[in-house]
C-alpha cells in the first residue's frame, strides 16, 4: 500500500512522499523501513525517531513530520488502515466430504462447511458464511451471511444469528439456562424452551456461553463485542455496541443498555438493569440498577468516586481499630 492510499483510508492529512511503499504495519518500537506506525501522544521526539528509522508515522497535528500523516486520533486512523491492509481469512467453498449436512438444511452460495461439522434438519446458512471443523448447528438454527464460526463451536436448536457475526472456538450458543425450583428438598428442572437471538456484527469470544431463554428470547443486539470466557444467562437482553470483557457473568433476566462497557470479572445479578453508556470497572458486583452514563466500581458496585474513597480508607482500618479499643477501655 502507498502512503497516499493509507492517508486517504484513514481520513488523515498526508505529509511527505505519497509514493512511500508500506510493506507492513508495526508498533513504534519495531518500526523501520517500509513500516507504518503511530504515535498517540504529542511526543515529537518519538515521531522523529520513527521517521529517522525509515518508517511512516500517523501522529497528532502540529508535530514536525517528514513522512506520514496528521490526524486527531492516530490510533483510530491506524486501525482503519489495519482493517484494509490485513488479509482476510481465506477459506474454501463447499461442503467438506467429512461433514454431515442434513438434506433438509438450507445452504446459501459460497458457504464452507468444514470437516466433521454437523448441520441439522431445517438449519440455514447464509451466503458466504464459514463453518469451521467440528462445529454443530442444531435444528432450525439460522446463521446469516458472511458469518465466521470458528472450529468447535456449538449453536443449538432454534438460535438465530445475524449477518457478519464472528463466533470463536469453544463458544456455546443456546445451552439451557440455569433454571431450577426446590420442592420439599427436591431440585426440579425448569424446561428452557426459548431462543437466542444474536443480531448483526456481533463478536463472541472463545469459550463464552449464551444460554437460551426460559420462554422468550435471550438477545444480543447489533455491534456488541464479547470477550473470551463470558457467561450470559437466560433471558438477558444486551443492547447495541456494548463491550464485555473476559470472565464477566451476567445473570438471568438482566438488562444491559446500549454502549455499556464491562471490564474483566464483572458480576451482574439477576434482574439488574444497567443504563446505557454506563461503565462497570473490573471485579465489580452489581446487584441493582446502574444509572445511564454512570461509572461504577467495588462490591457492591457504587459510584466510582465514592468507591475509591472507601478503598483508600481500608488501609487505615487496623490503626483505627486499635484507637477504638483504647477509647472503649
Amino acid at each position: 500500500m502507498r502512503l497516499a492510499q493509507a492517508a486517504e483510508i484513514a481520513g488523515a492529512s498526508l505529509k511527505g512522499d505519497p509514493s512511500y511503499e508500506i510493506e507492513k504495519l508495526a508498533s513504534l518500537g519495531k518500526s523501520g523501513p517500509g513500516c507504518l506506525t503511530f504515535v498517540v501522544s504529542r511526543d515529537s521526539e518519538a515521531v522523529q525517531k520513527a521517521v529517522e528509522k525509515g518508517a511512516a508515522v500517523f501522529c497528532m497535528p502540529g508535530l514536525s513530520l517528514e513522512r506520514g500523516a496528521e490526524t486527531q486520533n492516530p490510533y483510530l486512523s491506524f486501525v482503519k488502515v489495519m482493517n484494509v491492509f490485513t488479509p482476510k481469512m481465506p477459506f474454501e467453498k463447499g461442503v467438506h466430504p467429512a461433514a454431515f449436512v442434513s438434506k433438509e438444511a438450507s445452504l446459501g452460495q459460497d458457504v464452507f462447511v468444514g470437516p466433521n461439522a454437523v448441520v441439522c434438519k431445517n438449519a440455514s446458512l447464509g451466503e458466504g458464511s464459514f463453518i469451521g471443523a467440528n462445529c454443530f448447528i442444531g435444528e432450525n438454527a439460522s446463521i446469516g451471511s458472511k458469518c465466521v464460526v470458528y472450529p468447535n463451536v456449538t449453536i443449538l436448536r432454534d438460535c438465530k444469528i445475524g449477518d457478519r457475526v464472528i463466533i470463536h472456538s469453544g463458544a456455546v450458543i443456546g445451552s439451557d439456562g440455569f433454571g431450577y425450583l426446590r420442592d420439599k428438598g427436591e431440585v426440579i428442572k425448569i424446561p428452557q424452551t426459548g431462543k437466542v437471538i444474536i443480531e448483526d456484527d456481533v463478536e463472541i469470544g472463545a469459550n463464552s456461553t449464551v444460554d437460551r431463554a426460559t420462554l422468550d428470547e435471550t438477545i444480543i443486539r447489533k455491534g456488541t463485542k464479547i470477550d473470551n470466557l463470558v457467561q450470559i444467562a437466560h433471558n438477558v437482553i444486551i443492547g447495541e455496541n456494548c463491550l464485555i470483557a473476559s470472565q464477566t457473568g451476567i445473570s438471568g433476566s438482566a438488562e444491559v443498555g446500549s454502549g455499556v462497557m464491562m471490564a474483566g470479572q464483572v458480576g451482574i445479578a439477576d434482574h439488574a438493569k444497567i443504563g446505557k453508556n454506563a461503565v462497570i470497572l473490573a471485579k465489580s458486583g452489581v446487584s441493582g440498577s446502574v444509572p445511564e452514563g454512570a461509572v461504577y466500581l467495588w462490591i457492591p458496585a457504587t459510584d466510582v468516586s465514592k468507591a475509591k474513597r472507601i478503598i483508600a480508607s481500608l488501609k487505615f482500618l487496623p490503626q483505627m481499630a486499635k484507637k477504638l479499643r483504647k477509647f472503649e477501655k
